[in-house]
């Protein structure tokens, strides 16, 4: 049986993330889009030791539940493109701290987020 020729995905067709429109258990109404760790860390928007945190989980580093919950509180705020949300307080930003958990968990099931 002869080899299926290899065709890269063009641009067009390549499944980046898009806006997903969310109904969260509180009754809110969001905007979220599946964030890049990378992009945010090369823009400036995660802290070093976020980005730290990140890695060594995804190395298999032992972690504290402490720092997997600051940064992957950093993932959840920057889901959110409507309203936006904030780890820390920002004018015109929901502070994330005042997020409901069932809501957190609605986002990061919808998005499929983990660190």
């Amino acid at each position: 049986m002869p080899e299926e020729e290899f065709v890269p995905t063009s641009a067009e067709d390549y499944p980046a993330a898009e806006d997903q429109k969310l109904t969260l258990p509180s009754g809110a109404k969001v905007i979220v889009r599946a964030p890049s760790a990378f992009k945010l860390f090369s823009d400036g928007a995660i802290p070093d030791g976020v980005m730290k945190t990140i890695m060594d989980v995804k190395a298999g580093k032992p972690v504290s539940i402490q720092r997997q919950m600051q940064a992957l509180d950093v993932m959840i705020a920057a889901a959110f493109v409507k309203p936006r949300v904030s780890v820390s307080a920002k004018k015109g930003c929901l502070p994330i701290a005042k997020l409901r958990d069932e809501d957190r968990i609605a986002v990061i099931e919808a998005l499929g987020l983990s660190l």
